[in-house]
């Protein structure tokens, strides 16, 4: 909503265990299997599409999944009905998304089940107005002008995330819509792996229909699979629509975490790498050196090569 190989030591210095305890839980099927009881009884943990009454984007999406997904009414949440579909929850609350801190516990503690994926449906804002459909980790490399906490990023579910922005391209053929990552750069503080798929960028485009649909689309393809990538890689370089890695991504078999842009260079160090490339359980990193002066690439190679992560060129990864 803002504006505009080998593992490395460094992965393993933060946990991502919940990275990979989500990615690699197999697909379900779409349908609901009926009630099976909530609270306790549940034991495995469950993925949430959340959207918020105070968002007309995240209630346009929504509005679509009644003829996509079939969801049973199960539990409340702040005097919300929760929606069910076997392993999946579509959770409303009254709050704006990005300063919406801990919401992640709040729900976990009204259903009394683990969450192991937050999906943040959403607008997107920025004074361009252009017109987009975007995909982008919470956190704050930097300051936290918009929710969250300075320094913080929110673990991430690369390889969900990805498979939602491959889904997005391919649900919004044909309409006017670009289709992008964004860079890390807003709130809220969560503790679970989670994302914002989002429409931007004006009222206009928050409550096209056609966006909507296009959105509840690529998330109902989401619900169906996610594509698990030989490869996850932080971002590091470029602007904040992230374009070199969304083409990365639409075309290679890997999966994107944490995005820094160029214009976080000069606060990059080695902690910021590691609690990136930690938070999203991350293999290494892509730089788009294009982008970088040539001081500005020196610095950031030595940067990972202190760090201990390895960059990987496009060459080295499989076509998609």
């Amino acid at each position: 909503m803002a504006p505009e190989g080998p593992r490395s030591g460094a992965r393993s210095s933060v946990p991502h265990v919940w990275v990979l305890a989500h990615d690699a839980r197999p697909p379900f099927k779409r349908m609901a299997r009926g009630r099976s009881g909530a609270g306790p009884g549940r034991c495995r943990p469950v993925r949430v599409l959340l959207r918020s009454t105070e968002d007309p984007a995240s209630m346009n999406i929504a509005g679509h999944f009644a003829d996509l997904v079939r969801f049973t009414p199960e539990g409340t949440f702040e005097g919300h009905p929760i929606m069910r579909n076997d392993g999946w929850a579509l959770v409303t609350s009254g709050d704006p998304h990005i300063t919406n801190e801990g919401i992640d516990r709040r729900i976990a503690e009204a259903m009394g089940e683990p969450i192991d994926l937050l999906v943040f449906l959403s607008r997107h804002r920025s004074e361009s107005g252009r017109r987009s459909l975007t995909v982008h980790p919470p956190g704050n490399p930097g300051g936290a002008d918009f929710g969250g906490d300075p320094g913080f990023l929110a673990p991430v579910a690369p390889h969900a995330m990805t498979t939602a922005l491959r889904r997005l391209n391919v649900a919004a053929s044909g309409l006017d819509y670009a289709v992008t990552f964004e860079v890390t750069h807003h709130g809220p503080r969560v503790e679970v792996p989670a994302f914002f798929i989002e429409i931007g960028s004006t009222g206009t485009e928050w409550t096209d229909p056609r966006a909507g649909a296009a959105v509840a689309r690529a998330v109902a393809g989401l619900m169906d699979a996610i594509e698990v990538a030989p490869v996850v890689l932080i971002g590091i370089g470029g602007g904040h629509y992230a374009p070199r890695f969304t083409d990365v991504a639409l075309s290679r078999r890997v999966s994107f975490g944490h995005m820094i842009p160029s214009y976080h260079l000069g606060i990059l160090d080695r902690d910021l790498v590691i609690r990136a490339v930690g938070m999203s359980g991350a293999d290494g990193a892509y730089v788009h050196r294009k982008a970088l002066k040539g001081g500005e690439r020196a610095r950031v190679m030595a940067l990972l090569e202190e760090a201990d992560v390895r960059v990987y060129r496009e060459g080295d990864l499989e076509p998609g």
